[in-house]
């Protein structure tokens, strides 16, 4: 594959004491062959430049990554390949290895095209000295990122869009926990007021009834509606729903006449049932509290979870 041609440098002293055609001659060459075979055939560019920045050898890599034709890029100057803003990067790195010596490494900057394009591209440099360890100009490597830069940003764009939503769930959740207070502070007042209404109104009137009635059935009848009454806002109903959720209504208030000390035959003739659903009900609520194989009372198991 042809290439850049290198500009003349000195003859090293192994050139000097080895006449051409000798062993060492000969792996010599061998040597700078397999090292232009490599250059050209690896991915990432390979660059020579003087102290100008002018370039003075490259490989295909290279030629790739500027979309230069080879007769094009020899001699052209850096400069030429950067807008200002990269140039100054450029020339700051550079100048840092000239002073110090050291390598830089992954650097990166915005290449144009020759056909106007753009491309990132991350670089190494290193300073180049002759054989007298002056220095002459600078090599490294040149690698094409643009398509990482591409996923980095679709990435950051990504990461953004999540913290967006995020924070809008989070102003969402506010929001409603801020509603769900209110509905809460709402609820509680209004069944203040009702209980108000009731213990001050309805009670009183129950009470008077039951007291004046000389039918002891009657009696019984308006007592068990005074006692449903007064546990409609027990808290104990509402914790018990949060306890064991799969509760149906009904079993939470049988649970309820239970807690209270209701005999079977008392909570059917509340809830307008036969004793026999009752007991449906107290069987299934020690299978849902897991008492079925256990010698522990339903009643003591429920005042346990008050």
């Amino acid at each position: 594959m042809a290439r850049a041609k290198r500009p003349s440098r000195p003859p090293s002293h192994q050139s000097q004491t080895h006449p051409p055609g000798t062993p060492a001659e000969m792996a010599l060459k061998v040597s700078e062959e397999r090292c232009s075979m490599l250059l050209e055939n690896i991915q990432d560019g390979y660059y020579e430049v003087d102290l100008d920045g002018n370039y003075t050898f490259f490989n295909e890599g290279l030629l790739r990554i500027t979309g230069y034709p080879r007769e094009e890029m020899l001699g052209l100057n850096n400069r030429r390949i950067v807008d200002e803003l990269n140039n100054k990067k450029v020339f700051n790195v550079f100048h840092q290895v000239y002073l110090t010596g050291v390598p830089a490494h992954a650097f990166d900057w915005e290449c144009i095209r020759k056909d106007g394009s753009r491309r990132f591209v991350e670089v190494s440099v290193t300073l180049r000295r002759d054989i007298y360890g002056k220095a002459v100009g600078f090599m490294g490597i040149a690698r094409d990122i643009t398509e990482r830069k591409r996923y980095q940003a679709e990435l950051e764009a990504k990461e953004n869009e999540l913290k967006q939503k995020n924070q809008s769930l989070q102003e969402a959740n506010t929001a409603l926990n801020v509603l769900i207070k209110k509905v809460e502070e709402h609820r509680a007042l209004y069944e203040e007021t009702l209980r108000d209404n009731l213990n001050k109104i309805a009670m009183p009137c129950l009470q008077r009834a039951r007291e004046k009635t000389k039918d002891k059935a009657a009696a019984e009848e308006l007592r068990l509606l005074e006692d449903s009454l007064g546990s409609i806002f027990a808290p104990y109903p509402h914790s018990l729903a949060a306890e064991c959720p799969r509760l149906t209504s009904t079993e939470i208030d049988v649970a309820n006449f239970i807690v209270q000390g209701k005999r079977t035959k008392e909570i059917a003739d509340v809830l307008k049932v036969t004793p026999k659903a009752i007991e449906v009900h107290r069987n299934n609520l020690r299978r849902k509290f897991g008492l079925t194989d256990r010698k522990a009372g339903l009643r003591t198991h429920l005042l346990s979870l008050r």
